[in-house]
């Protein structure tokens, strides 16, 4: 059983001929879905169902989305050959630079009527569709995609694009709670700047600003939210095998940005759990909400924890890029997990967490830092986790070495290679009865 099979699902990405809009259409396509597109340029929409359609039934239908009317055509045009939406992606969108000086009234009207009130429009438009699709177990959805922007202040002069990009998340809390007892969800992603054509002339003429307001001092890439993703696909099969098992997904999650009221090294922060933790390397912050994580799901009652991240280079130093780091604290959760690790066929090796290694991460002034520096750094990451852990049974995976595979191995897939999924897949399953 593919775990991810959108076998007859219909989808409809708007913008979907470039950028993130492009690569959600092929990764619906590769998952069986037909996939309407629509841009407000034919020959555009031409250009992607070309380069598209090897992967499936991908149909273009041009419209000017920031026209009420012409959201309302789209739908009435894609319900001429189906019954159901299954999938909505507002993805259409615009952005405008300019001095605040300078900016002028039209850069409100063009970016807020495409970024915030087109969702709106076709969301309405598209309403009978996707209530004939969704049913309590499968629920019809709508994706916004909003943005970093929208979240925080932009470095840059966007000021309609980041406004509206805001507003779309608000109005995408509205919308979740209006349509879900419609059976039909309503989420939002909101990406950092990458590689498009939309950035295109962003990043030629501010990308190395961009990239240095980043503590890695690059954009973003797929491989940065791997270990989240892992975690849902990990749910997502679960749910779908229905295990007789109760597990629990917590997706710990945050961004590294600059800001007034960023942390700075010597800052003291004080854990979900009480710890305190001195920020030695401001870029450790992925295992400061790993160890909230870590500490949240024993609140809930988990009786053993996994987590999966891309949490360090020091494991590719380590392993290179053939095998993903794992931890452990306790011997018969590890001998259980590696017994499902070599049922699924992942290559992974267990790293040593000795007690000398704590002392890596001693304090002065707190009880533990973030960053036990450059020596045995995977180790030390792991040592910081298990902090949080304490005494139940608990694994840690650090996949920053196997997440994203330049080439495809007869165990492991190419680009983004869902590593993890299946060790953890049957790893729950031995929990049965």
């Amino acid at each position: 059983m593919y775990l991810f099979d959108l076998t007859g699902k219909v989808a409809v990405v708007t913008g979907g001929t470039r950028g993130i809009g492009l690569m959600m259409t092929r990764g619906l396509l590769q998952a069986g879905a037909s996939v309407y597109i629509s841009s407000r340029k034919p020959e555009a929409g031409e250009a992607a169902v070309a380069e598209l359609s090897e992967h499936g039934r991908v149909v273009s239908l041009p419209a000017d989305l920031a026209r009420e009317e012409e959201c309302v055509r789209l739908a009435a045009e894609v319900s001429r050959a189906e019954k159901r939406v299954h999938i909505l992606i507002n993805n259409a969108g615009t952005t405008w630079g300019a001095p605040l000086a300078d900016f002028p009234s039209s850069a409100w009207d063009k970016v807020v009527d495409l970024n915030l009130k087109t969702p709106f429009f076709l969301t309405r438009a598209f309403l009978p569709l996707l209530e004939a699709a969704g049913t309590a177990d499968d629920p019809a959805r709508v994706i916004n995609v909003g943005s970093i922007d929208g979240l925080g202040v932009p470095e840059l002069p966007i000021y309609s694009y980041s406004a509206s990009k805001a507003g779309l998340h608000q109005l995408t809390r509205v919308l979740a709670r209006e349509l879900g007892p419609r059976h039909i969800t309503v989420n939002a992603v909101a990406p950092g700047p990458f590689d498009s054509k939309m950035m295109a002339a962003t990043l030629a003429e501010f990308g190395e600003q961009i990239a240095a307001a980043s503590p890695l001092g690059r954009i973003g890439r797929p491989d940065d939210m791997a270990g989240a993703a892992t975690m849902m696909g990990v749910m997502r099969a679960i749910a779908l095998l229905k295990p007789k098992v109760k597990v629990i997904g917590i997706v710990c999650a945050t961004e590294n940005m600059p800001s007034g009221k960023a942390q700075k090294p010597g800052d003291v922060q004080i854990a979900m759990s009480g710890k305190s933790i001195e920020i030695i390397n401001t870029d450790a912050e992925g295992r400061l909400v790993l160890a909230d994580g870590l500490f949240y799901a024993r609140q809930l009652g988990c009786t053993h924890l996994v987590d999966a991240a891309t949490l360090t280079g020091a494991v590719v130093v380590a392993l290179g890029y053939a095998n993903a780091g794992v931890f452990a604290n306790d011997d018969a959760m590890y001998d259980r997990f590696h017994k499902a690790n070599a049922e699924a066929g992942e290559k992974m090796w267990r790293l040593p967490l000795d007690d000398e290694y704590k002392d890596n991460i001693k304090s002065t002034i707190a009880d533990i830092v973030n960053s036990g520096g450059r020596w045995g750094g995977a180790i030390n990451a792991a040592m910081f986790l298990k902090e949080f852990a304490e005494d139940t049974p608990w694994i840690h995976l650090d996949i920053a070495g196997t997440a994203w595979m330049e080439d495809q191995k007869p165990w492991i897939a190419k680009g983004p290679s869902g590593i993890a999924l299946r060790s953890l897949v049957e790893f729950v399953k031995s929990f049965q009865v």
